[in-house]
């Protein structure tokens, strides 16, 4: 969200558009991600098989907390960005511990871990932007899109080859090591 820097009078504009676009681009890959799901995780119970596929639901509003992260940031207000990438891991390694102590700690239970705080904390800053900044998504303006995509392309090879390196090793891992091993790879 480059241009919210340099022009403010397109502000809720350039929100919406980015907005529908990580709406957009959230489907598609819950779409890719629920068919695949099952190639990769061939080696997991259709239980476990059948979970992955229902955290996906989660890819949306992931994408929608990146762009609300990067709106508060163009607005300078790093301290709620920041914050809300803090609570997260906090709420997640409070469940897990929850969990572990009551003897619940299980693959859905720790799954639940991490895909539970996403929630509430993406609602707010969703939220917080809609009530903030005002977003609009019509009228469609092709050169709002245009804007965004002609910064976002140039820079999107890299947060491909960022997010590729980050999570190739899972990948790998959940291939070619069984389900007990994952857990202790995960751990590790």
């Amino acid at each position: 969200l480059f241009h919210l820097r340099r022009n403010k009078n397109g502000t809720p504009a350039t929100i919406g558009a980015a907005l529908v676009v990580a709406c957009v681009l959230g489907s598609v890959g819950v779409a890719v991600g629920y068919v695949i799901m099952p190639n990769v995780l061939r080696r997991y119970s259709p239980h476990v098989i059948q979970m992955a596929q229902l955290f996906m639901l989660t890819t949306p509003l992931s994408l929608l907390m990146y762009v609300c992260s990067s709106v508060f940031e163009s607005a300078g207000d790093f301290w709620y960005s920041n914050s809300t990438r803090f609570l997260s891991p906090l709420i997640t390694l409070a469940s897990l511990v929850i969990f572990w102590a009551t003897g619940r700690l299980d693959v859905l239970t720790a799954a639940i871990s991490y895909a539970l705080p996403s929630l509430p904390i993406g609602l707010r800053m969703l939220a917080s932007v809609l009530r903030r900044f005002r977003p609009r998504v019509l009228p469609f303006v092709r050169e709002t899109y245009r804007q965004l995509f002609s910064y976002g392309l140039r820079s999107f090879g890299i947060e491909i080859i960022n997010v590729v390196g980050g999570q190739i090793d899972h990948v790998l891992v959940i291939t070619f090591l069984s389900p007990a091993a994952m857990g202790l790879y995960a751990v590790a």
